[in-house]
């Protein structure tokens, strides 16, 4: 994930979609990210809350309750940012596949 987006592109997407309103707030769009993302690993397997907010205190030192982390997961610009982050990953993935897939295809067409 970070050698697709940096943090600088995730703080933009953020932004847009309104999952962050002002900076210094606790809960940064890297950070989101990447607990709604890999989060079940810290649980060994089981999403709770409770492994995630322990996840997001040992690994980026946030300190915010199960209720409040929960609240901000249900939120409309937590869905509007996670998804916007699936729409980018998928368009990029969609041009690579089609690339190499066309590319050994169609080798002596380079302007399609």
């Amino acid at each position: 994930m970070s050698s697709i987006f940096t943090i600088e592109l995730l703080d933009q997407i953020a932004k847009a979609t309104g999952f962050i309103k002002r900076s210094g707030g606790e809960i940064t769009a890297f950070s989101f990210m990447y607990i709604v993302s890999f989060g079940f690993f810290l649980g060994s397997g089981r999403i709770a809350l409770t492994y995630l907010v322990a996840g997001l205190r040992t690994h980026f030192n946030v300190i915010i309750t199960p209720q409040a982390l929960s609240k901000r997961i249900n939120s409309s610009s937590s869905v509007k940012f996670l998804k916007s982050i699936l729409q980018k990953l998928i368009s990029i993935q969609l041009d690579i596949g089609l690339k190499n897939f066309y590319s050994e295809i169609f080798p002596m067409f380079t302007g399609i």
